[in-house]
């Protein structure tokens, strides 16, 4: 994809950098581009960068990493788009004609879910909340909008010693 950008710029597109969760990808240049993170840290890698769109060109991602890929997208507002076929390749030739939206939605594996925020409000407000998960980026986000509900206590739960 890259060497595509670079032989036919789009202006919709400039690459900035890769995300791959092989360990021994990491801070390796690919045609001049980073390898600059792995899936969990996609969401800083978005905001770092100011990702826009994000381009998927493997063949092999699950439904499962395919669904917590789209949900931190859907969280940042950043587009997802994936290379049609079963290659993963984008041909110069042909550019980047092949790639189609992912439905980030639709990927989530569950109908969108639309909230009241004054009722939610009103219902968390003075209480002790509880969040597990908070140290993800999903559970994090959770957090910043229970707490703007004003909770009497919110309580962080992360698995990891160091991910709240």
């Amino acid at each position: 994809m890259v060497r595509a950008l670079k032989q036919k710029p789009d202006p919709g597109y400039w690459p900035v950098a890769f995300v791959d969760d092989d360990p021994f990808k990491q801070r390796v240049s690919i045609h001049g581009v980073g390898v600059q993170g792995t899936r969990q840290e996609l969401a800083d890698l978005i905001e770092r960068y100011k990702v826009e769109v994000l381009l998927i060109s493997t063949a092999s991602l699950s439904r499962e990493d395919l669904r917590e890929i789209a949900s931190i997208c859907l969280q940042k507002q950043v587009a997802v788009r994936r290379v049609r076929g079963l290659s993963g390749r984008v041909d110069a030739a042909v550019g980047l004609r092949h790639l189609e939206d992912v439905d980030v939605r639709e990927r989530l594996g569950r109908a969108e879910i639309e909230l009241e925020p004054a009722r939610v409000q009103q219902y968390l407000q003075e209480r002790v909340v509880l969040v597990t998960g908070a140290g993800g980026s999903i559970g994090a986000e959770l957090c910043r909008q229970v707490s703007r509900c004003r909770p009497a206590l919110l309580v962080l739960l992360g698995k990891g010693e160091n991910s709240i």
